[in-house]
């Protein structure tokens, strides 16, 4: 990812038109996702249907007092989008240049699976995730009685959304710069044990990250508790 990225600095030889035109490509989609997952929340906060909307392009409603006004209100907004000019962003614009820049090298499939990341939604800023961060911190650090399942595998999405994969290892091995960073041990303990009870419950749908967070809870061996049950236990503080 370092190399396609940097690979974005080079001017010579380079279309600018093309670099403008997937640029534009991208903020569509983005555009158009944003829009998807705000109108399914609108219907329904299930965490299916956020998924399904962000990457299928529908929620995949079947009921039809739910699918036949979602139908009608995304061609609305998609008519609305149509009268705006939808402007790319720097990193959109970084990206593209990368993805053109890498055409036909040993870049080509990473940069391509970046323009698609980019095409599933607004990334937060670098500030906002680290604000994001902090604050699940603050909530896994709270003792989390009779979680549900939905509820789990909302703070999974979050968490997945603004943590990276070693991050999230260090976390399950109970150390890393994110849990020293926490006031006492009582908290660091309550966090590693909320956090490994987020993956007793498998994610369904096309989420990009469910992948990851089976991958997580196949490091961690055993499960801490049965799926479902949603019974999340105290960490020994003693």
């Amino acid at each position: 990812m370092r190399d396609a990225l940097a690979a974005a600095g080079k001017t010579a030889g380079v279309s600018q038109e093309a670099v403008d035109d997937l640029a534009t490509e991208i903020a569509r989609a983005r555009a158009e996702a944003d829009v998807r997952v705000e109108l399914t929340r609108e219907f329904s906060d299930a965490p299916l249907y956020d998924f399904s909307a962000r990457f299928e392009g529908h929620p995949g409603f079947s009921r039809g007092d739910m699918l036949e006004p979602y139908d009608a209100a995304i061609r609305e907004r998609k008519e609305e989008l149509d009268r705006k000019e939808v402007v790319p962003n720097d990193l959109e614009q970084v990206v593209a240049r990368a993805a053109v820049v890498s055409e036909g090298t040993g870049n080509t499939d990473t940069a391509g699976k970046m323009v698609e990341a980019l095409k599933f939604g607004t990334v937060p800023e670098a500030e906002k995730i680290r604000e994001e961060r902090q604050a699940l911190l603050a909530e896994l650090a709270e003792p989390r009685e009779d979680a549900p399942d939905g509820e789990k595998v909302r703070l999974a999405q979050r968490i997945y959304r603004c943590m990276t994969f070693d991050q999230t290892r260090e976390i399950c091995d109970g150390r890393g710069s994110l849990l020293k960073a926490l006031k006492s041990d009582a908290d660091r303990s309550q966090v590693v044990v909320n956090f490994k009870a987020l993956h007793d419950v498998d994610i369904a749908g096309p989420a990009p990250w469910g992948g990851l967070h089976r991958q997580v809870a196949q490091t961690l061996g055993v499960r801490t508790v049965q799926a479902g049950q949603g019974k999340i236990p105290k960490p020994d503080t003693r």
